[in-house]
């Protein structure tokens, strides 16, 4: 068995084990998730991550976790930046401000964001990418360009959530899965270009962390400067996978 088939058997065995427990509960015992923890979510959600530790070359140790999740190449922060700084640009200019929870919290809801972004990037969806970039991309760019490479992960990505559709009230059932879909191939180019060019998993990372935070706490329309700005986006990342490949070797905590 190849690495990569390897890698995705553990991934969707623990996640779709844990999500589909949970949608079970949810609909023949009428578990309330408002009451409930949701220890298996979390779980689930840790399958990419589970499965990008048990997929490495060689044994597993600390300092080689290290390199795999802090090494970046030298001077690459500015991709980062970039699509960062368009990511906030495009929703909030699409947005009707600060989503109505906000509002009504005691704290600035900036400080808000910044503690949600914490979690989305540590639990909520960006430690999936030590998984999805950080193995099956570059698994896949062994054979394929980055933009087919992260087309590739970006359908499989968005079938592994399928099972949150299931889940009787689950936050995701307020969105199509079709719309989900659409956004998740385009974040799957992003993310894939941002990998391709700073070799940065940590990165990757805060930037899923950024979007599923923007997406939760901005009440965003669908108007045409969403859809110009998906189209921004998507057009720079295209650009960032064509800039002449870093010849710096990746580096452990390199200051920028």
């Amino acid at each position: 068995m190849n690495r990569l088939s390897k890698y995705l058997i553990i991934t969707f065995s623990i996640t779709w084990s844990c999500w589909l427990t949970e949608a079970a509960l949810t609909n023949f015992w009428a578990l309330d998730l408002v009451q409930y923890p949701r220890v298996l979510f979390v779980i689930g959600g840790f399958g990419p991550t589970i499965a990008a530790a048990l997929c490495g070359e060689g044994p597993f140790s600390l300092r080689g976790a290290a390199e795999f999740l802090f090494g970046h190449r030298r001077r690459s922060l500015w991709a980062f930046g970039l699509l960062a700084l368009l990511e906030i640009l495009v929703f909030a200019l699409s947005s009707d401000g600060w989503a109505p929870v906000l509002r009504q919290q005691a704290v600035p809801e900036i400080l808000t964001a910044f503690f949600i972004w914490l979690q989305a990037t540590l639990l909520f969806g960006g430690n999936e990418e030590p998984g999805w970039r950080g193995r099956m991309q570059p698994e896949l760019e062994k054979r394929f360009s980055t933009p087919v490479a992260s087309l590739i992960v970006g359908v499989v990505w968005v079938t592994w959530h399928l099972p949150l559709w299931l889940i009787r009230g689950d936050s995701h059932q307020r969105t199509s899965f079709m719309a989900f879909a659409g956004l998740g191939m385009l974040l799957s180019l992003w993310l894939g270009a941002l990998k391709k060019r700073t070799g940065s998993v940590l990165f990757c990372m805060m930037l899923h962390g950024m979007t599923n935070t923007l997406l939760g706490t901005l009440v965003i329309r669908l108007n045409p400067a969403l859809l110009i700005g998906l189209a921004m986006l998507t057009a720079v990342s295209l650009w960032l996978t064509r800039l002449p490949k870093e010849q710096k070797s990746l580096k452990t905590g390199q200051s920028e």
